[in-house]
């Protein structure tokens, strides 16, 4: 079944469109543009911008991004920062603070490429000498156990925290901003103090392999679109669910516990799908008869 998606032309575009209309099949979950004012060289590379995790955010994008793709230039698309679990592990000793916050902080984060070790700063994206490009996230929480907030890091490795900048609230509304450890006499008397103890950052391990008959060396599962439920594959979907899957588009990778696009390699870099040669195995170093040409002579003896 084909659906239609109208869309929304900007009403700033200066150039002389009447329509625009997105076709997407249901079950080969293919989609098309058509128009009667772009020609097909033009919607062909509208389609080649297609990096969604769904629909709707492609026609989100194409709405608001229709201007800079028909002049030609490039559009980059906006990376969604998956809010996971916390892991940033603080003990400290606290006194005489209403509310708490860790808002940033410095630390040595070693890239995978060249395993340089760089001082980076949290929510920036720091660029190695190799050229490579370190992402690094992070989302505060209110303190009020030991899990103060959530780190994500992209393209390297964490070495260890340098600085940490605290801002908190004395009981008197005083606002209080510091560097560590702090320990002083605020306006209402009492002493503040903030002494740290430990503060860790709890790196995703892999999970446990969800057992699957069909797919046992599968590290990965798709959220299905249809029921937003998750299976580590179709099969496993349409057994128990009284209806027939739609493509996902989202899957969690078991690896590093992220809820990415559907994609072959990981931001974490783990490989889901390895490349299979024809001869040689993809470089295990023997040969396979089931996967070897019908034109070799040693496939049949």
């Amino acid at each position: 079944m084909v659906k239609k998606y109208k869309i929304k032309l900007p009403p700033n575009l200066t150039y002389d469109i009447k329509d625009l209309t997105l076709l997407h099949n249901n079950q080969t979950n293919h989609i098309s543009l058509e128009s009667s004012s772009l020609p097909q060289e033009i919607l062909s590379n509208l389609l080649t911008k297609y990096t969604h995790n769904t629909i709707q955010d492609y026609i989100t994008f194409l709405q608001l991004n229709l201007q800079s793709l028909l002049d030609g230039k490039e559009t980059k698309n906006k990376e969604i920062f998956y809010d996971g679990p916390l892991n940033i592990k603080l003990i400290a000793v606290i006194k005489h603070f209403l509310l708490i916050e860790l808002t940033k902080f410095t630390l040595l984060i070693k890239c995978i490429k060249c395993n340089k070790i760089n001082k980076c700063k949290s929510n920036e994206e720091y660029l190695c000498t190799c050229k490579e490009i370190i992402q690094i996230n992070y989302k505060s929480k209110l303190i009020n156990n030991p899990m103060v907030g959530y780190l994500m890091i992209k393209k390297g490795s964490f070495i260890n925290f340098i600085d940490l900048f605290y801002e908190g609230i004395c009981f008197c509304d005083k606002k209080i901003k510091f560097i560590n450890s702090f320990e002083e006499k605020c306006i209402c008397k009492n002493v503040n103090v903030f002494k740290t103890e430990s503060l860790e950052y709890l790196e995703n391990k892999k999970k446990e392999k969800i057992e699957c008959v069909h797919y046992k060396e599968s590290c990965r599962m798709f959220v299905f679109p249809c029921c937003k439920n998750v299976y580590s594959c179709p099969k496993c979907h349409d057994k128990n669910e009284r209806h027939k899957f739609e493509y996902a588009y989202q899957m969690i990778c078991l690896v590093c516990n992220k809820k990415v696009s559907v994609k072959d390699v990981c931001d974490c870099g783990y490989v889901h799908i390895k490349k299979k040669s024809v001869f040689w195995e993809g470089g295990k170093g023997k040969r396979d008869k089931i996967t070897m040409s019908k034109k070799d002579s040693k496939k049949y003896k």
